[in-house]
């Protein structure tokens, strides 16, 4: 990852965060020379510092999970364009503002009877915010087995993090208000969120 001083995140535990909230993540694999690269959401483990997903078991990223070459998730945050008429300085040109965490270690397969109980996190964690939360108990004992010999899970123990939080820290103060300003005016979310950040950042 492309890592430009101002931006580099050195807080640990503000990464974690930030994989816990962004946490359906780019996984990437690369095995004998072969680069699998998948979507999937996954389980942040904080006390063994461990990732946790699974893969259809069709999907033939699974195979080359247990003894990869190297194993990396991409968590990828809000992100927003930004216009160089939102600057103070004259002659500036657009660019992009963003949050993303790359975490690397080493993968391994699940044994199946650990199946169970990633997916009941993965499911309690996404459905605790409805007033009336779905629980793996509803599907039918049959249909739950037949479910679970169609996928594959796995674990990452996390060994280094890389954060880049791209937030406008190379631009001086009144353009970093500009930039804020324009954003908090644009009608989608992740515009939004990124001003938040910004502001977070300063008031820091």
């Amino acid at each position: 990852m492309y890592m430009p001083a101002s931006f580099k995140v050195e807080d640990r535990s503000a990464m974690l965060d930030f994989i816990d909230r962004w946490s359906f993540g780019v996984l990437m694999t690369l095995k004998a020379g072969v680069l699998e690269v998948n979507q999937v959401p996954f389980i942040l483990d904080r006390q063994n510092n461990r990732l946790y997903g699974h893969l259809a078991r069709q999907n033939d990223q699974w195979k080359e999970l247990d003894g990869a070459d190297e194993t990396r998730v991409l968590f990828q945050g809000p992100h927003a364009y930004v216009s160089p008429d939102w600057y103070e300085s004259t002659g500036m040109v657009p660019t992009w503002n963003f949050m993303s965490v790359e975490a690397r270690g080493h993968s391994e397969l699940l044994p199946p009877e650990r199946l169970p109980w990633l997916l009941e996190q993965l499911s309690d964690k996404h459905e605790a915010a409805f007033a009336n939360p779905w629980k793996m108990s509803k599907v039918p004992p049959a249909r739950l087995e037949a479910m679970m010999k169609a996928i594959v899970g796995f674990s990452i123990d996390i060994e280094t993090l890389n954060g880049k939080f791209k937030l406008s820290q190379n631009r001086n103060p009144q353009d970093q208000a500009g930039v804020i300003a324009g954003l908090s005016r644009q009608p989608d979310e992740n515009s939004r969120v990124i001003a938040q950040q910004m502001q977070l950042l300063q008031d820091s």
